[in-house]
């Protein structure tokens, strides 16, 4: 049976595209290309116009989607008239779903359950609001995708989502296409001499301050040939946190996505030493830049990763730092991650991810 498959793109509204806005850029990208009588997307109750649509994928630019529909030239109409009109119409959700009630059948990507699993590090009105939405959300998807089996079994153990009613697909990890467009030079400000680089928002989750801790742990001479260098927006942090990013490392602020890989790809080595992610989209980064890596032994990490990069707890210091060392250390150790990474990159494509999501709509019936 041949559906037509209504894409939420909600999230592409967001300014600075990472994550769950990276997800739903490249699946728009991948069904923009589709026939048109296979694909629609909306947002809320809205249509959303598919030549604006690809404007702003081809922008790269959640800014400029907010324009267009603030100037309704985004908006085609009512999506509840555009799904009355197709035969067999489901609707694919990347993250909460915006709008109830219009389509009989629809999915829902669940990127991580962080708010469950490491409410330490969420605010009282992000912990309530995404844990409504979520028991409400799965209660009418008729099934649920997840970025990795750690959170498909994070679903089944905290929520009771039956097995058989979950899809693992992995997202991509390979450059945009615009990747090209930018120069070889690093953003804002280049290091000076051979780097390690960790990428990432400053939050609390993100594990920073332990980070920071090994780093001064290391001996001299390698803090004195390498340089530490973080790159990530101020988030969610205490400004103690901040201060020492500032003071003790290169701070890049932020890096737009499209400069990551060269970034992460001149690095002598990468390190992410996260207390719980979904999926971890720096480490399959930088495993696809060709940048070994230490990263942390939790939540999906091991997964993503498998036996090229190197783990370490991400709660011990001295771990972290014995790792780091080893790294910096061994040119030949560096180079056996290096292409375990680049092969175990392979399995996270974008084309795949989107090429996968439109096989399972292919093969599914009138009903779940």
């Amino acid at each position: 049976m041949t559906h037509t498959v209504f894409i939420e793109v909600g999230p592409l509204q967001e300014i600075r595209y990472a994550g769950i806005s990276n997800v739903t850029l490249n699946l728009c990208r991948y069904w923009l290309q589709q026939p048109r009588e296979a694909s629609c997307f909306f947002l809320g109750p809205y249509l959303i116009d598919r030549g604006a649509l690809e404007i702003v994928v081809e922008a790269r630019s959640g800014g400029l989607f907010q324009q267009l529909l603030i100037h309704k030239q985004a908006i085609a109409g009512l999506v509840a008239n555009e799904v009355r009109c197709r035969p067999t119409p489901v609707a694919l959700f990347p993250n909460v779903k915006s709008v109830e009630g219009i389509f009989g059948l629809s999915f829902q990507i669940v990127h991580d359950i962080s708010f469950l699993v490491t409410p330490e590090f969420h605010h009282a009105d992000t912990l309530a609001y995404h844990g409504l939405a979520i028991l409400k959300d799965l209660g009418t998807s008729a099934r649920t995708f997840c970025v990795s089996h750690a959170t498909a079994g994070d679903l089944a153990t905290y929520l009771g989502v039956p097995a058989g009613r979950i899809t693992v697909i992995y997202p991509g990890a390979d450059p945009p296409p615009e990747v090209d467009r930018y120069t070889q030079n690093l953003p804002n400000a280049e290091p000076s001499r051979p780097y390690i680089v960790v990428p990432g928002t400053i939050e609390p989750r993100k594990n920073l301050d332990t980070l920071l801790d090994a780093w001064q742990s290391l001996r001299s001479d390698l803090r004195h040939e390498f340089e530490l260098v973080i790159a990530g927006i101020k988030g969610w942090s205490t400004q103690a946190t901040i201060d020492r990013i500032c003071a003790e490392t290169t701070y890049l602020g932020y890096v737009p996505e499209a400069e990551l890989p060269d970034l992460i790809a001149g690095a002598t080595a990468f390190v992410y030493p996260s207390l719980y992610e979904g999926f971890g989209f720096p480490v399959a980064q930088a495993m696809a830049a060709g940048s070994p890596v230490l990263t942390a032994n939790t939540s999906c990490l091991p997964e993503v990763a498998g036996d090229a990069a190197l783990f370490a707890d991400p709660l011990s210091s001295a771990e972290l730092a014995a790792g780091l060392t080893r790294l910096l250390e061994s040119e030949d150790l560096r180079t056996q991650l290096i292409e375990r990474g680049r092969q175990r990159a392979e399995l996270y494509r974008w084309s795949d991810c989107a090429r996968k999501s439109l096989e399972f709509f292919r093969s599914i019936g009138g009903a779940e």
